[in-house]
């Protein structure tokens, strides 16, 4: 009796929080069309929240995974603040992390040719940071 009432109260928790993905309570066979069709809908609305509070997103490029979407383009006409700043913070509307931890083989292309002109850029300003 024990054993049954602790994986009640697990499932309420998942349910809860809307993780759990027991998939037959949506296609209760005892519920109306439009009964399941609110079911999904609070499932989606759910799981588009939770994909929503990701501190990242990721994609697939060259065969690997990514922190960039594949389509990302890097923001043109930067000024050198908006640089440094996109090369040492983390830009949490956009969810892309800071550029001095992309890899370039995470990279298409295109977007290496436009890191490779921001990290050179960047070493220039390490370089004369240092200098007295």
């Amino acid at each position: 009796m024990q054993d049954s009432q602790t994986a009640h109260q697990t499932y309420l928790i998942n349910e809860e929080y809307g993780d759990g993905d027991d998939d037959s309570e949506i296609d209760d066979e005892n519920d109306s069309d439009e009964v399941q069709f609110l079911k999904r809908q609070k499932k989606e609305a759910a799981t588009k929240r939770l994909v929503q509070n990701r501190t990242q997103t990721v994609g697939l490029v060259n065969g690997r995974w990514t922190v960039l979407p594949r389509n990302y383009e890097f923001p043109k006409g930067m000024t050198m603040e908006h640089l440094i700043n996109s090369w040492l913070l983390s830009d949490t509307q956009t969810r892309i992390p800071p550029f001095c931890t992309l890899n370039p083989s995470q990279l298409t292309k295109k977007q290496q040719r436009v890191y490779r002109k921001m990290r050179a850029t960047m070493f220039l300003v390490k370089y004369h940071g240092k200098e007295k």
